[in-house]
């Protein structure tokens, strides 16, 4: 494994060996320090525990910092992360405990869902997510809009594809779907307000006129008493008889 860095970070590597990479790290425009460990999975699973009791120590002696993991895991998370039904099961349930264990989760990903192959592509090729981004809740808290990305195979160079770890993405806001409510079918001025807005659409195409009833429909509920209220009134009609 490759460690590189540039001179907008500070990086100190604590140990190092052919499975596990140890460093923290210091971005130096806002002195923010995180935990970074890089990770080449054993291939053949005799060492597996031996790299994730290293990582979870250097977790555990880091608990308050923010924690990525990064690299080639070698294990599956998820059925979902093979394209065949041929999974170890008591290795990610192991891999899921040791995750656990030291408080990490996945990131999850954007672009291709595989990013291993065995390169069998005259017979029956296998295709397996082997590659993720693992972190704490602290990273969470420091970057909340951190994507990973899959990029694509590059074959016969790699058996593997590189993936990328952005902390510069930009929050979405959710669009809320629309939702009739049956109240409204009891109101007097309903009829006539859905009515004159669908009116004023009878050019445009069945798309347009919902998309447009809707909108008007949302305006004209915003000016209704709460409903809340108006059982609060009705309560105190009640109590009253």
């Amino acid at each position: 494994m490759w460690l590189m860095w540039n001179d907008e970070v500070q990086v100190s590597v604590h140990s190092f060996n052919y499975y596990v990479i140890l460093a923290t790290v210091v971005v130096k425009s806002n002195n923010l320090q995180f935990g970074l460990v890089c990770i080449y999975g054993d291939p053949y699973h005799c060492n597996t525990s031996l790299i994730w009791d290293q990582v979870a120590s250097f977790v555990y002696d880091n608990a308050n910092m923010p924690i990525m993991c990064i690299g080639d895991m070698n294990k599956l998370l998820y059925d979902m992360d093979k394209n065949s039904a041929n999974v170890n099961r008591t290795r990610m349930n192991a891999f899921r405990l040791m995750i656990k264990n030291c408080g990490l989760f996945d990131l999850g990903f954007n672009g291709p869902a595989y990013t291993s192959t065995n390169k069998r592509f005259s017979s029956k090729p296998t295709y397996e997510r082997l590659d993720r981004c693992l972190v704490n809740a602290q990273w969470c808290n420091a970057y909340p809009v951190s994507n990973v990305y899959n990029m694509p195979l590059i074959h016969p160079i790699s058996d593997h594809a590189p993936i990328l770890l952005s902390t510069d993405g930009t929050t979405r806001k959710i669009r809320c779907s629309f939702k009739f409510e049956n109240w409204w079918l009891k109101e007097k001025d309903f009829q006539t307000h859905a009515q004159t807005a669908l009116n004023k659409t009878k050019k445009r195409n069945f798309s347009a006129r919902t998309n447009h009833l809707a909108g008007a429909l949302k305006i004209w509920c915003r000016k209704k008493k709460p409903l809340q209220d108006e059982l609060k009134e009705l309560e105190g009609k009640i109590t009253k008889i």
